[in-house]
């Protein structure tokens, strides 16, 4: 691990769990792997203080532990990788807050504060029965109606106005949060490295002998310890059954006889797929606001195998939910850092759609990225696969159908307007080799005075615009349809031009134009440079579908990042030397040749060319003429490394992010009897009452201060995702 990352993850820790805690964790962190002796040795600390701080880095998921299987020592080291996920624990409390509600969100900050906890103990924790109570200060931080000791530390209001917490909104909360990846099941090798869960999988599965080939049993026993390794990231085929029901459950129709408009939905959505009905019918909770404590449908299951739960919803006067035969209370659950990968991704391929195109564009790219999200687990190994050619293929992308979306976008009021409609020449776009070379004449509509409109639709375009109708029924036809589709799209090569012809039919319905009109949104994102989806054409066993490479889109977010970068830093002559650099796949050029290629004074390209080199973004190879090795009989040859690249300009936001949490100490030292009286238990919410105007104005200055330095610190973890996390 570098110099910087490691100082960062140091001043993470610290911030967070105190200078005890943070001592260990340095130790480990530059010693690496170590006993308790060497622990305790190392860091000069009295066994007491070394075990609470190691049994607070576990809790965290900030140490690794081993044990092997003799059993003479146990080893530790540090996770350096979960620590650095601390910066953007503000970041995932407000994903959950803008999804599923602020009560889902006070429920998933405990967790998060927790490290990981035992379903059963929250439950407890909120709701004891049978007179069992646990410590005043676990139950404390257990419980969700209070606020914990870090949101008071870092002056976080508590909202006193959020509903009321029942058991039956509380299992739907940790329902939600389960289904959709946000927290993962906890197992005993999460808190081992890669390495020693290898160690432990080739002792526990069998070497099979009865392969006459050595080969076929070696690729054997390999598979059988890959599927080992993958149930204890993902959980048994038990837990992920579980999941699914509690899934299943949460989709599950409200029982409500007396609702005739929802009955009537239900009906006329039946024959639609069925993630498409689920979001046509609204039966999947709302996107945002509270949970509402309503009846649902009970499984017809043995009361013996709910959990204690039930009995908390009793005498809650709630219906048991049936949620609670799946959520056992001995599920361990934690948060899954790399689902919010995912959606950190997400919004930055939004916002490069929206400056590339367009606000409304970028909304139906949203709705493709919301249709896989369910699906990416993380932001690599996507299943993807490239050729021989390094080109993608097709078949191996996430794919959707054109009338999936349409049920999905929805009555968007700016689809068919943002969009001009085309002349009856741009029709068949095959055409057309390249939009430089093609001018289209401009055709007006003369009024009775003989002036000139140009607004208005001739007839001609009014018959173009109209010819969709068979297009919507051919594939409203193969939507119930499944095949597989042997198309490949090559996408380091030109786009081919997609047929924007649609036979001749009767005019098309009105109900049918958004469709029409989506497509040609779903056009622009296939044409555009950065290849935002691939199209797959219509067949007889499957309708027309539209893939995304996130790898590709990775790679331009990578390419992006250090433009910007760059350009920032050293102008944007600097930015246009390093793209004529990248563009030529990393060919090597002279500087004459650079000097012609960029268009720039011979004096300024090589002043830049030469800063960039002791900031270490451009390298330099020297071929000499002769043996000699002088100067003037030398070629100096320029050349850009990406990855090289990547990585300096990541150590290098890893050293601001660490000064800045420097300067939040220094800052901090001046209003420390003001923040020590203001975190008082006694004091948090009632500030304006048990605080003088002095300590209230220099909190607000001391807050002020925190938000612009965080804030910064938040910019800069965007750079880094993009730089580390999405490739």
């Amino acid at each position: 691990m570098s110099e910087h990352a490691s100082e960062l993850s140091l001043l993470l820790v610290d911030e967070m769990y105190g200078d005890l805690t943070s001592s260990v964790f340095g130790t480990l962190l530059f010693y690496g792997r170590l006993t308790l002796e060497s622990i305790l040795q190392k860091s000069r600390l009295s066994p007491r203080q070394v075990k609470h701080s190691l049994t607070v880095l576990i809790q965290q998921h900030l140490a690794l532990w081993y044990t092997p299987f003799d059993g003479s020592q146990t080893f530790y080291e540090a996770d350096a990788a979960n620590s650095y996920a601390l910066i953007r624990s503000g970041k995932c409390i407000k994903f959950i807050k803008d999804r599923f509600g602020d009560l889902a969100g006070e429920v998933f900050s405990k967790i998060l504060v927790l490290g990981h906890v035992r379903i059963g103990d929250l439950v407890q924790a909120n709701f004891p029965i049978n007179g069992s109570r646990r410590s005043s200060d676990e139950a404390l931080l257990l419980r969700t109606d209070h606020p914990s000791h870090a949101e008071a530390s870092n002056s976080v209001k508590h909202q006193p106005n959020l509903p009321a917490l029942t058991i039956n909104t509380l299992y739907a909360i940790l329902g939600d949060l389960l289904t959709s990846n946000f927290l993962t099941l906890v197992h005993e090798s999460h808190l081992r490295s890669k390495a020693d869960n290898r160690i432990e999988a080739e002792r526990l599965v069998p070497y099979d002998k009865k392969y006459k080939l050595k080969r076929e049993a070696e690729a054997a026993w390999e598979q059988a310890i890959n599927k080992k390794l993958d149930e204890w990231k993902n959980g048994t085929s038990e837990q992920r059954k579980a999941i699914y029901q509690i899934k299943l459950e949460l989709k599950r129709p409200l029982e409500d006889p007396q609702d005739d408009r929802e009955n009537k939905r239900l009906k006329s959505n039946q024959s639609l797929p069925s993630e498409v009905a689920i979001v046509a019918t609204g039966l999947k909770r709302p996107f945002e606001g509270p949970y509402d404590d309503q009846k649902r449908k009970r499984l017809k299951s043995d009361q013996s195998l709910l959990s204690e739960a039930a009995k908390v919803a009793t005498t809650q006067n709630h219906p048991p939910s049936s949620i609670f035969k799946y959520l056992g209370d001995d599920f361990v659950v934690r948060v899954n850092h790399e689902k919010f990968a995912v959606l950190m991704r997400n919004q930055h391929l939004f916002n490069l759609v929206e400056q590339s195109i367009g606000t409304t564009t970028a909304q139906v790219f949203a709705a493709i990225l919301q249709k896989f999200e369910p699906s990416l687990l993380n932001c690599k190994g996507n299943g993807e696969i490239e050729d021989e050619q390094g080109d993608v293929r097709v078949e191996t992308l996430p794919q959707v159908s054109t009338t999936e979306l349409a049920h999905m976008v929805g009555d968007l009021p700016e689809l068919a307007n943002s969009i001009a409609h085309p002349s009856p020449d741009m029709d068949d776009t095959t055409k057309v080799d390249h939009h430089d070379r093609y001018q289209k004449n401009v055709k007006t509509k003369n009024d009775t005075n003989g002036a000139s409109v140009k607004g208005g639709m001739s007839s001609d375009e009014e018959e173009a615009s109209n010819r969709s109708s068979e297009f919507i029924e051919e594939q409203s036809s193969h939507e119930s349809r499944s095949g597989e589709n042997g198309s490949k799209y090559h996408s380091k090569r030109r786009l081919e031009r997609i047929p924007n012809t649609i036979p001749e039919s009767t005019p098309r319905p009105k109900t049918k134009a958004r469709t029409y009109a989506l497509r040609q949104h779903l056009l622009l994102l296939a044409e555009h440079p950065h290849h935002f989806v691939h199209h797959v054409p219509q067949t007889d066993k499957a309708p027309e579908k539209w893939a995304v490479s996130f790898r590709l889109l990775s790679k331009e977010l990578l390419q992006k990042s250090l433009f910007q970068v760059i350009t920032s830093r050293f102008g944007p002559r600097a930015g246009r030397l390093t793209r004529i650099l990248y563009a030529k796949d990393n060919k090597k050029f002279d500087e004459k040749e650079l000097v012609l290629l960029s268009l720039t004074p011979q004096k300024t390209t090589r002043k830049i060319l030469q800063i960039m080199h002791r900031a270490g973004y451009l390298e330099l190879q020297e071929v000499p003429k002769d043996g000699q090795r002088k100067p003037s009989t030398t070629m100096f040859l320029w050349y850009f490394d990406p990855e090289r690249c990547r990585r300096r300009v990541t150590e290098e936001i890893y050293q601001a992010m660490a000064r800045c949490l420097k300067r939040t100490a220094v800052e901090k030292e001046g209003f420390k009897s003001t923040i020590q009286k203001a975190s008082r238990t006694d004091v948090v919410g009632k500030e304006d009452e048990l605080l003088g105007e002095g300590e209230r104005e220099a909190l607000r200055q001391w807050r002020e201060k925190e938000d612009r330095i965080w804030g910064q610190v938040s910019r800069m973890d965007e750079l880094v995702a993009a730089l580390r996390d999405f490739v």
